[in-house]
């Protein structure tokens, strides 16, 4: 199950976060491995201990994840399987570049207000200036440019 698309890199509390069963399914480990891993790296004082979350498995039972941030999820794939770590560096230089493409969204009702203002009155704009040029200003500058000998 080496397939990128496993991962699902979770923003729902800010910072992105990917759980230690995926990193387990990424890189073919078992789960309680890649947890016992984590639970190394902890204790070495290597990377903090990250938050948990319980999930349900494909048998509908409820399991503890761990939750690894970029750093964390980084150092514990290098530690089980150095292959894998130019693919989980992939997954969320991908993340970072769809977050950068994106608008960004107000957090508030005000922003969100200022830039619907903000984006009216730049529309209201651009329609002022086009109906400043008169179609005979147009047309004869395009005619201009196409046969400059003539317009004189």
């Amino acid at each position: 199950m080496n397939d990128m698309t496993i991962i699902q890199i979770d923003q729902s509390g800010g910072e992105p976060r990917v759980s230690s069963l995926q990193i387990a399914e990424l890189i073919d480990k078992r789960h309680d491995n890649v947890k016992r891993t984590v639970e190394r790296l902890v204790k070495e004082g290597v990377i903090q201990c990250p938050p948990t979350e319980d999930i349900k498995n494909h048998q509908n039972r409820t399991m503890t994840v761990y939750m690894l941030n970029e750093r964390e999820a980084m150092i514990v794939v290098a530690q089980m399987d150095a292959a894998y770590t130019g693919r989980l560096v992939d997954a969320f230089r991908d993340l970072r570049d769809k977050a950068m493409n994106q608008p960004a969204v107000p957090a508030t009702y005000v922003a969100a207000l200022q830039a619907h203002i903000d984006a009216v009155r730049d529309l209201e704009q651009a329609n002022t200036r086009i109906e400043d040029l008169e179609p005979r200003d147009l047309g004869m500058d395009l005619l201009e440019v196409a046969v400059p000998h003539f317009v004189s």
